[in-house]
């Protein structure tokens, strides 16, 4: 049986073609699975992952206590289809909606040594187009953002100690900004396992979402197709 006081969170992460899964039970992980794939197989895999981690798991659907999903920026696709289904499940089950920041969620992979001031956490866009956001050991420093990496725009970190962490990590080293900055390069930085601190401690002092307005932070405005010109 389980206790009435345990905390169980569902956490959802689909903001890029990985698709993952994590169920959590006061603040740890318990269950956690992923699917690493060239192509967008979210639709498929969330209804058999989160079916799978219930069946394997102690408690029923019913003993959910919330759901977490990853709110973007990243795949309009994945993100839609992330949110929908975590949104189902809220309303179905009568529990709370808690969103998490997808690029904080990266920060939570490789954890900042002691010389190491901030995070600059960042996602792949576009070209030398990339999300952005700036994390200290105490919270955020700077939000999510985006910008482009060849208009020089990290120039204003370029004497703090930093760990670069997101599936863009490789294009900011190869600026060659500052020679201490220090690199996590990995295609999979957003896991919903590392949602799971983050998404506990929203629950614990209710920051949950209103169900009826709640959309993904897509951030794709900036996005400007130009036609090209016949001569």
């Amino acid at each position: 049986m389980t206790s009435n006081k345990d905390i169980w969170i569902l956490n959802i992460e689909t903001s890029t073609k990985a698709c993952s899964v994590a169920l959590s039970k006061n603040g740890e992980c318990i269950i956690y699975k992923e699917f690493l794939g060239q192509n967008f197989s979210h639709a498929e895999k969330l209804p058999v992952f989160i079916d799978g981690i219930i069946e394997e798991s102690e408690i029923e659907k019913t003993n959910l206590s919330a759901v977490s999903i990853s709110s973007g920026p990243g795949s309009y696709t994945g993100l839609r289809i992330g949110c929908s289904t975590a949104k189902g499940l809220s309303f179905a089950l009568g529990i709370p909606l808690i969103s998490v920041d997808t690029l904080e969620v990266s920060t939570k992979d490789k954890m900042l040594t002691s010389e190491q001031t901030l995070y600059i956490s960042v996602m792949k866009a576009r070209l030398k187009e990339v999300f952005i956001a700036v994390y200290s050991k105490e919270g955020l420093v700077k939000p999510t953002h985006y910008i482009n990496l060849d208009e020089n725009n990290l120039a204003a970190f370029s004497g703090e100690t930093v760990l670069v962490v997101g599936n863009a990590a490789k294009l900011v080293e190869d600026l060659n900004i500052n020679s201490s900055w220090q690199y996590y390069h990995t295609e999979n930085a957003y896991k919903a396992k590392n949602m799971v601190e983050l998404a506990y401690e929203k629950y614990v002092i209710n920051d949950f979402e209103d169900l009826a307005y709640y959309e993904p932070f897509y951030l794709k405005d900036f996005v400007v197709l130009k036609k090209k010109v016949k001569h």
